[in-house]
């Protein structure tokens, strides 16, 4: 592999971790809902998207409780 792909591979990862690192942030707060990102999603694509994520952050939040020994 040549230094440029390296070094784009190297961008995009830095990239997608950042958006990871501002969702992460989103789902813990108490003032946020998917579930109104989902309604108000402008088409199908974008519905899926936040679907996706609203089953990351349930799917969290299960390991959670499941740890915690809630249940």
């Amino acid at each position: 592999m040549t230094k440029e792909f390296e070094k784009q591979k190297s961008k995009n990862y830095e990239n997608f971790h950042a958006i990871y690192q501002k969702v992460k942030k989103l789902g813990d707060s108490p003032h946020f809902s998917i579930l109104d990102l989902i309604c108000e999603s402008e088409n199908d694509d974008e519905k899926q998207f936040f679907t996706l994520l609203s089953n990351y952050f349930l799917q969290k939040k299960q390991t959670e409780i499941i740890e915690k020994k809630v249940f």
